[in-house]
């Protein structure tokens, strides 16, 4: 859900990964030792654990995540039944 918070939070998490990759590459390049990803996974994970009590935030559990084909579909999809009907995924049915 797109609010104030999340845009905060966001904002907040991409300058500390940009800090994080400067210091890693600081680091890591004088002993020829790859960084590629590591600040960003490791950003991802503190904000998942730190972000959790946030008032406006709302924690999406991974089996619920889904991919842009999803939403596409059930856009279509009630487009079709005229917005009437409860469609839900796979992955909220527990499959």
């Amino acid at each position: 859900m797109l609010n104030g918070a999340s845009i905060v939070l966001a904002t907040l998490c991409t300058f500390a990964t940009v800090f994080l990759v400067i210091a890693t590459k600081a680091f890591c390049t004088p002993y020829g030792i790859p960084h590629f990803g590591m600040p960003g996974s490791v950003m991802v994970i503190v904000a998942y654990i730190a972000f959790d009590n946030v008032p406006g935030l709302h924690r999406v559990p991974i089996n619920a995540l889904t991919c842009p084909e999803d939403h596409l579909r059930k856009a279509k999809m009630k487009k079709l039944a005229g917005n009437s009907i409860q469609i839900t995924t796979l992955a909220s049915n527990g499959i």
